[in-house]
């Protein structure tokens, strides 16, 4: 009897058939048990994979785990979690998978649960995911797909989805431009992060396009809250007349947040006095007084595309590297207009 390479106990499993034969894993669950919403083509190749492999339909409950992908957050408190869940919630509804939810990824024992029970696949949506528990996931041919780990990036063979932070700068600066603005400065975050590295690399590039000099005035660092932002905006707003800036690109919407409350403190409106961009597209920027020009990172379909990348990931016969870019987009509200001194 043929039996796959990655079957524990020397047991083919669901997954060994679905590779085999070409299709998805809830495909080939289908065929085994008796569905009829599959095409005859499809029907005869598991039924041929079943037979070559020698699979043999395990007790109920026994390949339960089999069909299960875990979703890791740092926590739930953040406003795109749900965006996540819904992109991710899309694939696996139409792949007849469950998801387990895990919301502190500190406590590390999600790993040992997704090996013990064989689990589809983890998605882990965490600033900067320990490379050692990929690896421990790799080893057990369990794909780990991270979704935008902006701390430090993957390490080498660990399969992500990623917004282009880089772009996401450029076009900011780029819009501003356009309406402009000539005095742009920006409050991005610590060195050490991947994701503010980028995003200000994108800022500088567009400055250069523009022919703007370039300011170390015009940059500065802060954690990204409410009330670290203001206290930056604060720094940049106090500058002396004619040399303070005419917009601020914000390297996350909660710092946006915070350049509202110093311009509102300063007696400054946006966007008669100040111009604001955000970045991230939360849902409360919509809200916001006026509503929030911001360039959205696009959550929901990160999270459709890493529960496909597990899918797809599984029929590859040896593990691959995998690196997918979701390009952030401009959503253009109220909060930028023409500087009124140039």
């Amino acid at each position: 009897m043929k039996q796959s390479l990655g079957a524990p106990h020397g047991r083919t499993r669901l997954q060994d058939v679905a590779k085999a034969a070409n299709v998805s894993i809830a495909t080939a669950s289908k065929v085994i048990n008796g569905r009829t919403n599959v095409a005859s083509d499809t029907r005869e190749r598991v039924e041929r994979a079943v037979r070559e492999l020698g699979y043999i339909k395990a007790k109920s409950g026994d390949d339960a785990a089999s069909g299960v992908i875990e979703v890791v957050f740092t926590a739930l408190d953040h406003f795109w979690v749900t965006d996540v869940l819904q992109g991710i919630s899309i694939v696996t509804e139409e792949q007849e998978a469950r998801l387990e939810v895990s919301a502190d990824a500190a406590d590390t024992s999600w790993v040992e649960r997704a090996i013990v029970n064989q689990f589809l696949g983890v998605i882990a949506v965490m600033p900067s995911p320990d490379a050692d528990l990929t690896a421990k996931l790799a080893a057990r041919r369990i794909p780990c797909v991270l979704v935008d780990p902006w701390g430090n990036p993957p390490a080498p063979g660990v399969l992500s989805v990623q917004t282009d932070f880089w772009s996401g700068g450029l076009i900011a600066v780029r819009h501003l431009v356009g309406m402009g603005h000539r005095r742009i400065a920006t409050i991005t975050g610590q060195t050490s992060e991947m994701r503010a590295n980028a995003q200000l690399d994108g800022f500088g590039s567009g400055l250069d396009e523009a022919g703007i000099p370039r300011d170390d005035r015009m940059v500065v660092r802060a954690a990204a809250s409410c009330g670290r932002g203001r206290e930056a905006a604060m720094t940049l707003l106090t500058m002396p007349e004619g040399e303070r800036p005419t917009a601020i690109v914000a390297q996350t919407d909660l710092i946006a947040m915070g350049v509202y409350q110093a311009a509102w403190e300063l007696g400054l409106r946006i966007p008669d006095d100040l111009s604001v961009v955000g970045y991230d597209d939360i849902r409360p920027a919509q809200y916001m007084t006026p509503p929030l020009t911001t360039v959205a990172r696009p959550m929901n379909r990160m999270g459709q595309m890493a529960a496909q990348m597990i899918f797809d990931h599984r029929l590859e016969d040896e593990p691959v590297d995998g690196r997918m870019i979701a390009p952030p987009v401009l959503v253009e509200r109220d909060s930028v207009a023409p500087p009124k001194m140039i």
